[in-house]
């Protein structure tokens, strides 16, 4: 009789192989397939939490597959489209929200908390507050020349700034000392945390000078008045309230000087048309600037930037115009709703969690508004700029500062079709700057690096190198007039 015995083992071990290897290859495929077969059967995720780019489905052409761009919208469209995606995220965040507000940081499971080139000791060293302790706060004396704004400045100046343990924020939105909230990248660029303001250049500063310098000449030839301004940052307003854990995880570079700082002195030398708010505000007795849970300026912040435009015009022209003037400043709980949102990264920060202990603004501010030189003529008026520039609109068109006004939100031309120089190359300013007395160029402190060009992008993206980004309306506004003149 022949002993099968030494023959079923390793027939029972190749089974027992094939089994686990064409499960392994099931589980790999049904974890391949699932999200195609959910949006196949359930549609595309239709939640949208707040702060989120949304993308739309791109359509497929041959072109674009050979030339990998329809893969890369395929992705970013995927990526925040897929089946269930918002419950899954959502879901974290709240989990993420209630670990961090027992101590335990659950995102340090997924991301290493040691940045590159600086060991877990320097990083310890670096992190000597800690949590919930008060912490020490500078206590410059705040203006109270302003009879104004005197007792808001003063809420200021009393307010402690506490280092806050629990919930920190997302990686775009960041919360700070006593619940301030910042976008990362003012933050970032306040001090040189990523390479886009550490690699800003001179010769890149003085660039856009010259062309700002050549554009003002240019404008005053064909008689239209033009004023840069550069409106505020909050991590530089309100530098106190920086989380000291976020210092701890970056390195501050030697020597870095903010773009900014230096631009201002090369538009000063070339006695460009220029309102730095930050200054300006230090001017007229203003410190309380920003609401607490916002990365726009406050309202009072926004009317005085308003009214400071429309002196520079009546300086450069001569002309007396319509204003906006304060004749008191309103307060209440909730936000006025005009303009800028002033709650809008704190639903950014909170999107999708209760908010029942978070932290929010006692009060908000907006100024009782009359309008002076009230029989004057009213101007057109072209505005370039950011987020910024929608209490510009406001103000202007609510108060009756302007017949007309135009503006580009960065590159996005909101005139007629023919006056876009993106759509219908630079010719198009010609239609655009027709009958125009005043252009008005806005840039934020945080954005000099890349001003003229289109939005600025936050979280990880802000890290990021700087890199070419797409349109640049200095650049096309330059050479539309430098050809004229020639």
């Amino acid at each position: 009789m022949t002993d099968n015995t030494n023959t079923k083992e390793p027939v029972q071990k190749n089974r027992f192989t094939s089994a686990v290897s064409v499960t392994i290859i099931l589980l790999f495929m049904a974890l391949i397939l699932t999200p195609a077969v959910l949006l196949i059967t359930t549609g595309e995720d239709k939640t949208v939490l707040d702060g989120e780019k949304q993308y739309t489905a791109p359509a497929f052409a041959l072109s674009d597959f050979l030339s990998a761009q329809f893969q890369n919208d395929f992705e970013l469209w995927f990526s925040t489209k897929y089946p269930l995606r918002g419950n899954f995220v959502t879901a974290y965040r709240q989990l993420q929200f209630d670990s961090d507000n027992i101590g335990f940081n659950v995102s340090m499971l997924f991301v290493p908390s040691v940045k590159d080139g600086e060991t877990a000791a320097e990083t310890t060293e670096h992190a000597d507050t800690v949590e919930g302790e008060e912490t020490a706060a500078p206590e410059p004396a705040y203006s109270d020349f302003n009879p104004l704004y005197a007792h808001i400045n003063k809420m200021l100046y009393e307010r402690t700034a506490k280092e806050l343990s629990g919930y920190k924020g997302t990686d775009q939105v960041v919360i700070g000392k006593s619940g301030y909230c910042y976008e990362n990248g003012y933050i970032n660029e306040l001090y040189g945390y990523s390479p886009k303001y550490r690699d800003c250049t001179d010769e890149y500063l003085k660039e856009r000078a010259d062309k700002l310098d050549f554009i003002q000449e240019e404008l005053a030839r064909r008689g239209i008045a033009f004023t840069v301004i550069i409106t505020p940052s909050k991590a530089s307003e309100y530098e106190q309230y920086i989380p000291d854990w976020y210092k701890a995880q970056n390195t501050e570079p030697d020597s870095y000087v903010r773009p900014v700082t230096r631009l201002l002195t090369m538009l000063d030398e070339r006695n460009v048309n220029v309102i730095d708010c930050a200054s300006y505000y230090d001017e007229i007795g203003l410190d309380e600037t920003f609401p607490l849970t916002g990365i726009h300026w406050n309202k009072p912040a926004a009317y005085e930037a308003t009214r400071a435009l429309m002196t520079s015009y009546e300086e450069q022209t001569g002309t007396t115009v319509r204003n906006i003037l304060a004749a008191k400043i309103n307060r209440g709980r909730t936000p006025p709703g005009f303009g800028n949102g002033e709650t809008d990264i704190f639903n950014i920060a909170y999107s999708g969690l209760s908010t029942a202990s978070a932290i929010t603004d006692d009060v908000y501010y907006w100024p009782e508004i009359t309008v002076e030189n009230e029989e004057a003529d009213k101007i057109n008026i072209l505005i370039q700029g950011g987020s910024f520039c929608w209490d510009f609109n406001y103000y202007m068109e609510t108060y009756g500062l302007t017949r007309r006004l135009h503006r580009f939100y960065y590159n996005g031309w909101s005139g007629n079709p023919s006056g876009d120089p993106f759509q219908r190359g630079d010719d198009a300013w010609e239609t655009a700057l027709k009958s125009i007395d005043y252009v008005v160029f806005e840039c934020n402190e945080q954005f000099v690096c890349m001003m003229g060009t289109n939005a600025p992008r936050w979280g990880a993206a802000d890290k990021e190198p700087l890199g070419y980004n797409g349109n640049d309306v200095y650049e096309s506004l330059y050479n539309y007039l430098k050809k004229s003149a020639n």
